[in-house]
């Protein structure tokens, strides 16, 4: 249970006025977790529907995000995005050298050597670091495990996070501490339930369902009932109540994990960041995406990796910092912002950041509201399918196919559902030319290397969908060999 402080004001204290970010000091402490798989509009349902929940009267306390934006529709090149402060085109994880990329049997390349990630950067600045993640991305050479001092894998998101607290309880082990006394940490949990469960066998789906709330199961229809469940009986509909499911659940472990901090006297010097990586498809463009055809899997309609629409895109981030009030920002953000915004937030002393030329902006600038009239926030980084980019102004978007020559235009504030696109020049040219600003801002002179995957790892990665032809091509090439 919270202490009753903190369970009424996690960060802003339990009276008066908390002032503006820019006037708080520091926080020694980063927390990080990743809802892997998770869409705004599903996690925010509690908030949307009135559904009753225990993270929902927390995140009152927090800088929620109405319009996070993702600089990838999957997770190596989003979550390469947020650890290294750098856009898919500048760090280059997830790359592919084919005209049309196909993550179904080729391996995409790695984060550039040159590169450095948050946790190298914290690393250097004294923080102890460790990683708890269910993903095995993390383990297959891709760069996301630089600069952790220690990384464990595991399956299941309460589990994590009880390891992940017992490291906190157990500062000697963790090698926290030293002569000088405790050093900083910065703590990453990853989690996928939102990528598996509603995947399991309908028999399973209909379990999950049928033990839903009522009040749940009828919200997430509602929410749906322009895409999955127009048909509120088929089984698209109920994978995507499923899926509804383990997000509120998810929820509630993000809940578990700030009411672990508040047990241990952590949460006045720590900053929080949830986020998700990416979006799930359930047949939001699925009309459009079958008669494109681009999918090199003739997948239509469904899951992640392969379009630029907003499902994918669009996903939760909300940040708790000790002493600044809990606000909801309509100001757009894309996942590059965090690692410019730490210079500010945390106690280090050197984070290095400003020794690179990044492309986010700190957050508080974004949340104090100073005008940019020139902000845009750009997405690339396909994993199925011809090259794609996107650039949002926070009105409109433009997605591009540079291979194909098609390009769409919507406005998001009429069109949220990105169905009807215009026919403007005079409204496109705008963003044509800042992502154009982009494409030189982001050059990469160079590919990273594509990791060589263990095994086991591979197995794992094609138990989730990943690289399933991979395996039969090295066995073919192997054969060839004289």
């Amino acid at each position: 249970m919270l202490p009753c402080c903190a369970a009424l004001s996690l960060l802003a204290g339990c009276g008066g006025h908390a002032p503006e970010p820019a006037t708080v000091a520091p926080a020694r402490n980063l927390a990080v977790l990743c809802l892997d798989t998770v869409r705004y509009d599903v996690f925010s349902l509690p908030e949307t529907a009135g559904l009753e929940d225990r993270l929902a009267p927390l995140l009152e306390d927090a800088l929620v995000f109405e319009h996070g934006q993702s600089p990838a529709p999957w997770t190596v090149p989003a979550v390469a995005s947020l650890l290294t402060g750098l856009y898919p085109n500048q760090h280059g994880a997830g790359r592919f050298d084919e005209e049309i990329a196909d993550l179904s049997s080729t391996v995409p390349a790695a984060i550039r050597a040159e590169v450095q990630t948050l946790p190298e950067l914290l690393s250097a600045a004294g923080f102890a670091t460790a990683a708890f993640v269910a993903h095995p991305w993390f383990r297959t050479g891709y760069g996301l495990d630089r600069g952790f001092g220690s990384l464990e894998l595991g399956n299941d998101s309460a589990a994590l996070t009880r390891r992940s607290l017992r490291w906190l309880d157990d500062p000697s082990a963790a090698g926290r501490e030293t002569a000088a006394g405790e050093r900083p940490f910065f703590v990453y949990l990853h989690f996928m339930e939102a990528h598996e469960r509603y995947r399991q066998p309908v028999e399973q789906v209909e379990e999950i369902v049928g033990a839903m709330p009522r009040e749940v199961r009828d919200a997430g229809t509602a929410l749906a009932a322009g895409f999955a469940c127009g048909d509120a009986t088929s089984e698209r509909c109920r994978r995507l109540l499923a899926y509804v499911d383990t997000v509120l659940q998810l929820r509630a472990v993000v809940a578990d994990f700030l009411a672990g901090l508040a047990e241990r006297r952590l949460l006045d010097d720590t900053v929080v960041v949830v986020y998700s990586d990416h979006g799930e498809e359930f047949d939001d463009h699925l009309g459009e995406e079958r008669a494109e055809g681009l999918d090199p899997r003739s997948i239509y309609g469904a899951g992640h990796g392969h379009t630029l629409y907003q499902e994918l895109l669009h996903v939760p981030l909300a940040i708790w910092r000790p002493g600044v009030p809990g606000r909801r920002v309509a100001t757009p953000v894309t996942l590059v912002d965090l690692v410019p915004s730490l210079a500010d937030w945390l106690a280090a002393s050197r984070l290095g950041t400003a020794e690179r030329e990044l492309p986010g902006r700190p957050i508080d600038a974004l949340v104090a509201g100073e005008p940019e009239p020139s902000r845009a926030l750009f997405s690339s980084g396909i994993a199925y399918g011809p090259r794609q980019l996107a650039v949002f102004d926070g009105r409109r978007k433009r997605i591009h196919f540079p291979g194909q020559g098609i390009a769409r235009l919507f406005d998001l504030e009429r069109d949220p559902g990105e169905k009807a696109p215009l026919h403007d020049r005079r409204l496109a040219l705008p963003l044509d030319r800042q992502l154009s600003r982009y494409l030189a801002l982001t050059a990469s002179p160079a590919r990273g290397e594509s990791p060589e995957i263990p095994p086991d790892l591979l197995e794992q990665l094609q138990s989730l969908g990943y690289l399933e032809g991979a395996g039969d091509r090295a066995a073919a090439a192997d054969e060839e060999l004289p």
